[in-house]
């Protein structure tokens, strides 16, 4: 198991950037302040993504899970995502 000597050794993603309050950008901010690292976040909608890019232009961002969980360097996903709902 990886150990982590302080905070900003911890690298964080986000699935799901949320349209709804803008809770992704809440919660990379929230362990930014705690001394996380944010690298990383995953949404299926290119306009959340470029939102994220906006909020923190060093992010990766990917479009699927998979691709994330291969590519990224993240020690840490918070899932920010809600069930599909069906109309």
């Amino acid at each position: 198991m990886k150990e982590f000597k302080k905070p900003g050794d911890i690298h964080v993603g986000i699935l799901g950037y949320g349209r709804a309050c803008n809770m992704g950008k809440y919660h990379l901010e929230a362990m930014k302040e705690v001394g996380m690292t944010p690298t990383t976040v995953m949404d299926i909608d290119p306009s959340r993504l470029e939102a994220a890019k906006q909020d923190f232009p060093d992010i990766k961002t990917y479009s699927s899970l998979a691709q994330m969980l291969k590519k990224a360097d993240v020690d840490l996903i918070l899932k920010n995502t809600t069930p599909l709902q069906k109309d």
